[in-house]
């Protein structure tokens, strides 16, 4: 299982990082079929061959996706679309 690690610094906020997050979710969600809840700042995510978590803080994002083998070959794109989109999203005031 290959695991993708992404530790971003925000400067949202606990409230607007949670949103962005949420947004992230649903996106991913109507595309892969994910499953996903919150467990107090802890968005946890999964669906066959793929895992994971976002663990939202005041100032930082951390992003632990697990993949299977059938997602190993995604790995470089997955990697790709996750920091673009931290990074769009997540350094707006």
């Amino acid at each position: 299982m290959a695991t993708i690690n992404f530790t971003k610094q925000h400067s949202l906020g606990r409230d607007k990082a949670r949103e962005a997050a949420e947004k992230m979710a649903k996106k991913v969600s109507e595309k892969l079929t994910v499953e996903y809840c919150w467990e107090g700042d802890v968005l946890r995510f999964s669906r066959p061959g793929v895992d994971g978590l976002i663990e939202i803080s005041d100032s930082v994002v951390n992003v632990v996706v697990k993949l299977g083998l059938i997602f190993w070959p995604l790995r470089p794109l997955i990697e790709q679309q996750i920091d673009e989109y931290l990074e769009k999203h997540l350094n707006h005031s």
